[in-house]
């Protein structure tokens, strides 16, 4: 599924990107309520193409997690 992100996400996204490429094996992104970390979180999940551990707060973002990840990949 392509996925269209917002600027704010795609800039995130590219970040992330290069901080894994410069050996980084720990990353954190930090976005306001609603600003879409969770599909940043699966779409870089996605890229890595490796096992990742996401660490949430409950249990309705556990499920909003699961949901995307059932959305997008």
């Amino acid at each position: 599924m392509a996925l269209t992100l917002r600027r704010h996400q795609a800039e995130a996204r590219d970040a992330l990107r290069a901080a894994h490429e410069a050996g980084h094996d720990r990353t954190w992104v930090v976005l306001p309520p609603g600003a879409g970390k969770t599909v940043l979180g699966v779409d870089h999940a996605l890229w890595l193409g490796r096992t990742t551990v996401v660490f949430c707060p409950n249990t309705a973002i556990v499920g909003q997690w699961i949901d995307t990840w059932d959305r997008l990949r």
